[in-house]
């Protein structure tokens, strides 16, 4: 499968089409897609999805991808790597947007297709979009910073409205267990506060919902198939592996902003999952991507 490379931290694609003359593909890079005109199928992952006019759709590195357009479609494509969001005064803000797109692609299950928004968060979108575009068409003094900002105010509300629509739904977690309001909301509050570790604790989990520090594990344990323990570890470990793949963070940092004990901790659980050590799967990721 062919997979296009992406050397720059931003780029914006506009362009309008009566044919998709791509063939599917994956990329080393982000993309949000918008639709501002035109109808027809975005084959993501070999499910299809019926766009129209208004869809926003995001997609990550491994997501592969195609259109079969049925009325002209007008497209705009904000492609970008995790550097757009590094400034150089702080690793925070670059380390705020790793967050809120882990909240979007570690969901399990979370089949990818065009956002839900109710109305006034589309228009707040609408607006950050033309601002970034503004800003890219024509730079001036802090472009790249308003752009980098916007961005990240983008990738926020997607993730918001990715995980309430995900909750809300009846779907599934662990082994095919039905979600109920309570752990929907105990699983949301973990994904949101996993990288501080005393606030996924059992005693934390069990006061921020009025349980008792037993029922918690029990209760947990019912809805989802796997000890809260287990859900942790594993949760980190992808969230760990993602990052190991698409962004250029040392495998020692990644350990200690995923709360992990150190490095050595990482490498023992790592490879128990994945079956390599973390620079070694790092390695051979790169590597598989350098044939495609």
């Amino acid at each position: 499968m062919q997979r296009y490379n992406q050397h720059t931290p931003f780029v914006v694609l506009e362009f309008d089409a009566d044919v998709w003359e791509h063939p599917v593909h994956k990329h080393n890079h982000y993309e949000i897609i918008f639709i501002n005109k035109g109808k027809g199928t975005h084959t993501i992952n070999d499910v299809n999805f019926p766009y129209q006019e208004g869809d926003i759709f995001l997609l990550s590195p491994e997501d592969y991808h195609s259109f079969f357009i049925i009325e002209r479609t007008s497209f705009c494509f904000f492609k970008f790597t995790e550097l757009v969001f590094k400034k150089n005064k702080s690793d925070l803000s670059q380390r705020h947007w790793m967050e809120r797109i882990e909240a979007i692609i570690i969901l399990p299950n979370q089949i990818p297709g065009a956002i839900c928004f109710d109305n006034s968060e589309k228009e707040y979108i609408n607006s950050l979009c033309n601002l970034i575009l503004k800003e890219h068409h024509s730079p001036h003094c802090y472009s790249s910073d308003i752009i980098s900002d916007a961005m990240s105010t983008v990738i926020s509300i997607i993730a918001r409205n990715i995980c309430y629509s995900y909750y809300s739904s009846n779907t599934n977690v662990g082994n095919n267990i039905p979600v109920n309001k309570e752990i929907s909301e105990i699983l949301t509050y973990i994904r949101h506060n996993v990288y501080e570790p005393q606030k996924v604790s059992l005693n934390s989990i069990a006061k921020k919902f009025g349980m008792s520090k037993n029922y918690v594990g029990s209760f947990f344990k019912k809805h989802t198939g796997e000890t809260l323990q287990y859900y942790l570890v594993n949760y980190k470990l992808l969230l760990a592996e993602n990052r190991i793949v698409n962004s250029s963070n040392s495998i020692q940092s990644i350990a200690l902003d995923l709360g992990f004990t150190d490095l050595s901790h990482l490498n023992k659980l790592f490879k128990r999952k994945f079956g390599l050590m973390p620079g070694q799967y790092r390695k051979s990721k790169q590597a598989l991507r350098n044939t495609q």
